[in-house]
């Protein structure tokens, strides 16, 4: 059995760029939105979106950082 070494390396690959869209995002629309966890890794949501209470933060992202 492996160590899930790779797995691992992906979620955090997946994180980090998620991330940096999302700080994109929030720049460019001025809003603040939080990465949150998927089945498939990691999204965004702009934290004043009717279905954001669904989700469970994960770190929030400002449009200043």
């Amino acid at each position: 059995m492996g160590c899930g070494c790779s797995e691992i390396i992906k979620q955090k690959a997946n994180y980090e760029n998620t991330k940096e869209l999302a700080k994109r995002y929030a720049k460019s629309e001025g809003v603040i939105v939080f990465l949150y966890k998927t089945l498939e890794g990691y999204s965004f949501i702009d934290i004043e979106a009717p279905e954001a209470g669904s989700y469970t933060p994960v770190e929030y992202i400002s449009p200043v950082q």
